[in-house]
């Protein structure tokens, strides 16, 4: 009777053995890695890591420069007709973007929406040029899934892309009627979405790169320079204000709205993420763009929502930035 309730003890499954996830309703092991670089990127680009202070969207531009590098990658693999990576790259990034939408922070809110529907446009490319090699995958229709509730939160309420509306319909197999005008939400060519995207922020026809790579900078330069920026009252040291006085003082010759030095801090920062040089750059440009930013941003109040992140099994996930500075 003792042997017979030892191997009846035996053959009882362990309440300590770990659930199998069903391969159907998970992530793939190239989307994981996928995620897991572009988080220790993102974390590369973040001031608060290495104890320096460049200035407030130094992260939110960082994070850009890698949802940029991502989509170089899934551009190239479209080219060479690889859908089946692109695929992966693309779960991947909507994995890493579960945890972290820091790049929607930034203060280019153009920038932000072109960036949304271009990964967007990104995403109904390659669920229906690549269908036919994608569809096998055992957790496609779980991928699509999740990318079109991120799509949504992404756009926080606004219409930005009808891509979420477009993924649904493959999920329903239905279809959705397209626009071929650029300025349409439902305007999917990913491939000239992507040239435009490079042509207005791109940098010698590239975008992405590692420029805002904290491990590839001088950190103790860096630690002093801010430190020399702590005993300035703007916080951006001689060449802001200076910058303020000259622009102030064409606008006002010419009735417009003065310029503040957030307005400055962000003429530098888009200039630093175009890869461009701050002392060549037209200031008369300068003055227009920051016109177009200013009347974006005319009865719109600044809002801070604070969100949870969604519920992950994985332990030390971090919760997705919230904050959306799209205008």
């Amino acid at each position: 009777e003792k042997a017979a309730d030892m191997v009846k003890r035996k053959s009882q499954p362990s309440s300590n053995t770990a659930a199998v996830p069903d391969p159907a309703k998970s992530y793939g092991d190239a989307a994981k890695n996928c995620a897991q670089q572009a988080a220790q990127d993102a974390m590369n680009r973040d001031p608060d890591a290495f104890d320096v202070y460049i200035n407030n969207d130094f992260h939110a531009y960082g994070c850009a420069e890698v949802a940029e590098n991502l989509l170089n990658q899934v551009h190239a693999k479209c080219a060479a007709d690889d859908y089946k990576q692109a695929f992966q790259v693309l779960e991947g990034f909507t994995k890493w973007c579960e945890k972290d939408q820091t790049f929607t922070t930034m203060d280019d809110g153009e920038r932000c929406n072109a960036l949304i529907k271009l990964l967007l446009s990104a995403w109904v490319h390659v669920a229906r040029t690549g269908h036919a090699h994608i569809k096998d995958f055992v957790n496609f229709r779980f991928v699509l899934g999740k990318t079109v509730k991120l799509g949504k939160q992404l756009q926080d309420g606004d219409t930005v892309s009808n891509g979420p509306a477009a993924l649904q319909a493959l999920l329903d197999g239905a279809e959705v009627q397209t626009s071929d005008q650029k300025s349409s939400p439902d305007y999917y060519a990913f491939n000239t979405l992507f040239s435009d995207y490079v042509k207005l922020y791109g940098k010698s026809g590239k975008i992405g790169g590692d420029a805002f790579d904290l491990t590839k900078q001088d950190l103790e330069e860096l630690r002093q320079q801010g430190s020399d920026e702590d005993e300035d009252e703007d916080g951006e040291g001689g060449m802001a204000e200076m910058m303020l006085a000259t622009f102030n003082q064409e606008l006002s010759a010419q009735g417009r709205p003065l310029m503040t030095l957030d307005d400055v801090h962000g003429i530098i920062m888009r200039s630093l993420m175009a890869g461009g040089d701050d002392d060549d750059e037209d200031e008369e440009g300068e003055e227009g763009e920051e016109e177009d930013s200013e009347e974006g941003e005319e009865g719109e109040g600044d809002e801070e929502e604070e969100e949870e992140a969604e519920d992950s099994k994985e332990e030390g996930a971090a919760p997705a930035a919230s904050k959306k500075a799209r205008k």
